[in-house]
């Protein structure tokens, strides 16, 4: 298991965010007490209903998804930075896969962390 593994699982997540190309959002209370969620087109001036919601932390969690979910990507590309794989030099008769650490917590190769990311993304661990 590589970390380039996680990278790959999480290359589709950035792709849909980018692919969003998400306007500004705006949130109207309509006559029911309920939010309504307006999103503007870029570049146009025409707006669509993208959902009516049920009440104030629905219209919080669609506001703060996009940079919720940039900021948990940005997480876990650091994770990745960070736990790597270092192979030791040995002389001894263990097997190659013996000799393999996270240069960041010292573990067996694949770290705990790594193997929680992977597993966590529908990677298998």
């Amino acid at each position: 298991m590589t970390v380039d593994r996680i990278l790959a699982l999480l290359e589709p997540i950035q792709n849909r965010l980018n692919a969003a190309n998400l306007g500004p959002l705006d949130f109207t209370l309509s006559e029911n007490r309920k939010w309504d969620l307006l999103l503007e087109h870029p570049g146009s001036e025409d707006e669509r209903l993208v959902a009516k919601l049920v009440d104030d932390d629905e219209a919080v969690l669609f506001v703060y998804a996009p940079t919720d979910l940039l900021r948990m990507l940005t997480a876990l590309e650091a994770v990745s930075a960070t736990h790597q794989p270092k192979e030791i030099q040995c002389r001894c008769s263990l097997p190659k896969d013996n000799h393999v650490f996270c240069k960041a917590c010292g573990d067996r190769w694949p770290c705990a962390t790594v193997a929680a990311v992977v597993a966590a993304l529908g990677g298998e661990a």
